[in-house]
């Protein structure tokens, strides 16, 4: 018990100093949307709504059962890459991503 009671505290101690770094500038998650079970082969839309807080995008990656199945990577020439995941089939002409100064969403 009281191992766990320290590591609790350790935890916040570097949330909270992570937090208070001035120069932190990261991705804070706004919205996402991933609906409940489907019946296999019916459709569904994922959607997440961020704030890069003034950073720069890196990737963005959807995973299934811990399998990666979908991955946008803003520096790539070819951005996004769907993965052969079974039970999952991406629409390459639905996936995106979308931009304002404000927020990203996909």
């Amino acid at each position: 018990m009281i191992n766990y009671i320290g590591e609790c505290w350790f935890l916040l101690f570097t949330i909270c100093l992570v937090i208070n770094i001035p120069e932190n500038r990261g991705i804070k998650m706004l919205r996402v949307s991933v609906p409940d079970p489907l019946i296999l082969g019916s459709a569904a839309d994922l959607f997440c709504d961020f704030d890069m807080e003034g950073a720069q995008l890196y990737s963005v990656k959807w995973y299934k059962n811990g399998k990666e199945f979908f991955r946008y990577m803003a520096d790539e020439i070819d951005p996004i890459d769907t993965l052969n995941v079974h039970g999952i089939y991406v629409d390459g002409m639905l996936n995106h991503i979308m931009s304002t100064p404000e927020k990203s969403f996909c």
